[in-house]
């Protein structure tokens, strides 16, 4: 099978997944209306199977933000305007989640593949939710994109990388201060903080820009 084929066959093995309590699939939610032909909703953003690097963040968000906004990501999201903000700093342009460049060489998705059923956007995340979706998911879908730099957002997406790659766990802050690049299996693994608003609280745009620029593309 080519490239394209074993992505579809993931995806639907993802669609007919029970990610356990918590967490809906989105082909669930409403007979599946806003469900979509990729891994997870954020890749409808950027979704290149070519891919020089993966961005791994750590959920979509809750039922609420799914279900209005049928699915799809929106520009106003301040994760997703910072984005462009970073990726630019690397020389990328990703465009934005309704107009996306489609030629940028990123793939993102992200650690939990399922909807949290409650809490809201920042609501409490499980990480046996995001182990699982490592093994069924994360693994295989590494394995088709073939990235040379995988970015992490965050404590969770890290914490599946360095599982995954058999990594030392320690905190973002000090990964940043020692190595903020890890060389491993031909690939790049980046750590980066979140840059929505609880990340933001802990690093500031300005700094987690400086951090993004020391990734060489």
């Amino acid at each position: 099978m080519n490239k394209l084929e074993k992505y579809k066959r993931l995806v639907n093995k993802r669609k007919e997944f029970d990610f356990g309590h918590g967490l809906l699939n989105p082909s669930e939610i409403n007979d599946g209306i806003y469900d979509c032909e990729e891994i997870g909703a954020w890749s409808q953003w950027q979704g290149n199977l070519d891919a020089k690097i993966l961005l791994i963040g750590q959920d979509w968000g809750d039922i609420d933000y799914f279900t209005d906004n049928k699915g799809q990501d929106i520009d106003q999201n301040p994760t997703n305007k910072n984005l462009i903000e970073l990726f630019r700093c690397i020389g990328i342009e990703i465009g934005t989640p309704s107009t996306p460049n489609k030629s940028a060489p990123v793939f993102f998705t992200n650690s939990i593949l399922g909807i949290k059923e409650e809490g809201k956007m920042a609501g409490k995340v499980n990480q046996s939710w995001a182990r699982q979706c490592t093994k069924e998911f994360l693994t295989p879908l590494i394995e088709i994109i073939e990235p040379k730099i995988i970015i992490t957002l965050g404590t969770h997406a890290f914490s599946e990388v360095a599982y995954l790659y058999g990594l030392k766990k320690s905190s973002l802050k000090n990964i940043l201060a020692s190595s903020p690049e890890i060389s491993i299996e031909n690939k790049l693994i980046c750590p980066r903080f979140h840059c929505g608003g609880r990340g933001l609280a802990n690093r500031k745009l300005d700094l987690q820009k400086q951090d993004w620029l020391r990734i060489v593309v």
